[in-house]
């Protein structure tokens, strides 16, 4: 990271920011009604597999980002933290270990279930208990 002190040291000029190569309104419209309506196209001709492109595109960088923001946010001592980090990690590795367990528990050759939903999700709002 940069000391406070060294950003003095690069001079900007006012000039400078206005040479730049600036994209007019119009261009920027036309481009943003072209994504737009190619958008709405895509998702009318073939919806499911453009939203699993969507989501295979936009939701694995917001993640990294979103991990790499909570990383540099992550204090070096815990402190009085402690336990909350300890439950929050808990619980991340929890669900990641049961979510990668769903598999193991369907039958490969004949596709069955082996245990029944009510007893997977016994003890969840999702099923009574009666």
């Amino acid at each position: 990271m940069e000391r406070l002190a060294d950003i003095g040291v690069v001079h900007w000029r006012p000039g400078e920011l206005r040479r730049t190569t600036r994209v007019s309104t119009r261009v920027f419209a036309v481009v943003l009604l072209a994504c737009a309506g190619l958008s709405a196209l895509l998702a009318s001709w073939v919806p499911l597999q453009f939203s699993i492109v969507t989501v295979f595109l936009f939701a694995g960088p917001h993640n990294w980002f979103e991990l790499r923001y909570f990383l540099m946010r992550l204090p070096v001592r815990l402190g009085r933290s402690r336990n909350f980090f300890l439950v929050a990690f808990a619980g991340i590795t929890f669900l990641t270990l049961t979510y990668l367990s769903l598999p193991a528990l369907i039958i490969p050759e004949s596709g069955r279930v082996r245990i029944g939903p009510r007893r997977l999700l016994a003890g969840t709002r999702f099923c009574s208990s009666g």
